[in-house]
């Protein structure tokens, strides 16, 4: 089995235990991640992501995997967070509007964190080949 389906099939089979079986989530190779991080979600309307995953990933125990990708999907819990961004006033400064952004994205990181360490152990392992 590929890397792609393997992803996407573990994607698939722990959605609904994390709440998101109304969420398409697709595994996409082509997309590259920063270099901070494991793996990246880009979450679209319509509850639709893609997710990008590092090339050590697969070199990881699958526990380490199990995280990451828990942790990636409940960004989507998160996604209507992005909305506040919209309704940031416009007359502060650019540097104002930047830190209130930045407020914002570790705010999201922490409580995504912690909810993915609640969740994680709960679910199962994946299964992918080397």
């Amino acid at each position: 089995m590929s890397q792609k389906r393997a992803v996407d099939r573990y994607l698939k089979r722990i959605q609904g235990p994390l709440l998101l079986a109304d969420w398409s989530f697709c595994y996409r190779p082509d997309l590259v991640c920063s270099l901070e991080n494991a793996a990246e979600i880009q979450i679209y309307e319509g509850h639709t992501a893609d997710l990008a995953i590092c090339p050590e990933f697969w070199d990881w125990p699958t526990t380490k995997q199990r995280a990451i990708l828990v942790h990636e999907l409940c960004h989507a819990h998160f996604d209507r967070l992005r909305a506040i961004d919209s309704l940031l006033p416009r007359h502060h400064s650019p540097e104002v509007l930047a830190v209130l952004r930045g407020v914002l994205i570790e705010a999201e990181e922490h409580a995504v964190e912690t909810m993915a360490r609640l969740l994680a152990s709960r679910l199962p392992l994946p299964k992918f080949g080397k």
